[in-house]
């Protein structure tokens, strides 16, 4: 059992603030369940913001044409996706390594920057 801790600022009880988040978690999902946290549909609040200008004047003009929205990701950076992609072989022991590899390297990183 969890005991009320005596401070130089009072009493608390740790347990209050466990009984507080979960209240106020349970009131969060009952008000989201029953409908809540909607946006508004009619009015300005159904309208697209952007930095105050109406959107809705500019459209036709605002439409981007392309087969993917990553596309010039993926054309710029082709090279490297194709050889990550060579590198996976859907073996899941490679991606332990790799994993091992990459938590090895950033700690080594971690040490090395803070033990200056």
């Amino acid at each position: 059992m969890i005991n009320t801790l005596e401070s130089p600022l009072g009493m608390w009880d740790p347990l209050y603030i466990i009984y507080f988040i979960t209240l106020l978690l349970l009131v969060g999902i009952t008000y989201w369940s029953l409908g809540g946290f909607h946006a508004k549909t009619g009015g300005e609040g159904g309208k697209p913001f952007l930095s105050g200008e109406d959107v809705l004047l500019y459209v036709k003009y605002a439409r981007v044409e392309g087969e993917h929205a990553l596309w010039g990701l993926r054309e710029g950076l082709g090279k490297f996706f194709t050889t990550i992609k060579d590198m996976h072989s859907g073996i899941l022991t490679d991606y332990v390594i790799w994993y091992i590899i990459a938590t090895g390297i950033a700690f080594v990183i971690m040490l090395t920057t803070f033990m200056r």
